[in-house]
């Protein structure tokens, strides 16, 4: 479809005054500032870069904005980055946006994986700026698997260069997404990262950057997530990665060739919506819906997707206990010696049937009892010889 540009009068008329002039930008031309204001954005990761991020979307007239991240702010995290050391750096985030346009951006202190999936299927692009592989194949699937583009923000953490990227991972427009150019093999090599200053953490976030090149980053990444939900000059962001070079002064263009035999499966989802949160349901109920769906009750399998089970607990003092939950649970306590215990993840199953759900006694259990998020789960229902079926729980509006 053709879109012509509105008048000035017409432009007037619609776009709120502090934004009359995002009209005339080559990003936002042929009236579509309105797509911007009415669209919603999703920031994973709020440090150098989500930060940044969001306080230019609000800025720049978002209609929405949504954030997740489980850190909170460090006093080594001042020299870049929006945040207060002790303060979960979503709120910290959330009040200097209130500060500007209030409500418009909300925040979740948690890890994404243990987010309301219904809040990030109601997002029009996915931001991934948490600079750490563990969630990328978790958003990756996500963005498949609901349509939606995940732009893949970093900087180069070492210190030695003044690098960043802006990938764009959409295989539901027929062009690449970020699981393409990866091999089975190569998922099982481990990537070493900087941590923070005053963090001993191997697995720390990388921070030796400075905010010079996070701004540069931050802002190539609001303008790619521009042209995804405008539609204007889509061309220069699906199935590309821009590097941005500022230690050798240049900006490289990379396509990037979508694989038919991606790990990923570039699959899309069909979704069914259950009225009900995990405090409300049960494996039993579920099992119930599988059966209907799938004509049988034989070899059906559940599981809560991103939250395989744990069965044992380990304590230190080398005594080990059955018990079920997800790495979002409690682990319970040992009984010898009074001290929490820690999930035992050796023997950590991803889903369960009903014979084995009736031998760890969890059947009639509400799943939020396991440590599934209270609402906007999605479980995953799996029948050989029969599709996938992948059910919904409720997400409160």
């Amino acid at each position: 479809m053709e879109f012509s540009a509105p008048s000035s009068s017409e432009t007037s008329q619609q776009t709120p005054e502090p934004y009359r002039g995002l009209d005339a930008t080559v990003t936002l031309r042929a009236g579509r500032f309105r797509k911007w204001s009415s669209a919603s954005l999703g920031v994973i990761g709020v440090g150098m870069l989500g930060s940044r991020i969001l306080l230019k979307s609000v800025g720049s007239g978002i209609g929405a904005v949504m954030s997740w991240d489980m850190d909170s702010g460090t006093t080594s995290n001042l020299g870049n980055q929006f945040c207060q050391p002790g303060v979960p750096k979503v709120v910290s985030s959330v009040e200097a946006c209130d500060r500007h346009r209030p409500g418009v951006a909300s925040g979740f202190y948690c890890d994404v994986r243990h987010a309301d999936l219904g809040h990030l299927f109601q997002c029009n692009v996915l931001l991934d700026c948490s600079d750490d592989a563990g969630p990328s194949w978790f958003l990756t699937e996500i963005s498949n698997g609901i349509g939606i583009p995940l732009l893949r923000c970093a900087v180069d953490g070492s210190g030695q260069y003044e690098l960043g990227r802006v990938l764009c991972s959409s295989s539901a427009s027929g062009h690449a997404c970020q699981q393409c150019p990866y091999s089975l093999a190569d998922y099982g090599r481990a990537v070493r990262r900087t941590p923070c200053p005053d963090v001993t953490v191997d697995d720390a976030a990388p921070t030796r950057a400075g905010g010079a090149i996070a701004s540069v980053v931050a802002g190539l990444a609001m303008l790619q997530a521009q042209r995804l939900m405008t539609g204007n000059d889509i061309d220069r962001v699906l199935g590309r990665e821009m590097i941005v070079d500022m230690s050798h002064q240049q900006i490289l263009d990379i396509e990037l060739p979508r694989s038919d035999r991606c790990l990923s499966g570039h699959q899309r989802w069909e979704l069914i919506g259950v009225d009900r949160g995990a405090a409300h349901i049960t494996l039993a109920d579920l099992f119930a819906m599988a059966q209907q769906k799938f004509g049988t009750s034989r070899h059906v399998t559940l599981a809560a997707y991103s939250h395989p089970l744990n069965i044992e607990a380990r304590c230190d003092c080398g005594g080990v206990t059955r018990a079920v939950g997800t790495d979002w649970s409690q682990p319970p306590k040992c009984e010898p010696c009074a001290k929490p215990m820690r999930w035992l993840q050796e023997t950590q199953v991803d889903r369960v049937d009903r014979r084995l759900a009736i031998e760890l006694d969890i059947l009639e259990t509400p799943l939020d009892q396991l440590g599934v998020q209270d609402q906007g789960a999605m479980i995953v229902a799996r029948c050989p010889a029969k599709p996938i079926r992948r059910f919904l729980l409720r997400t409160p509006q």
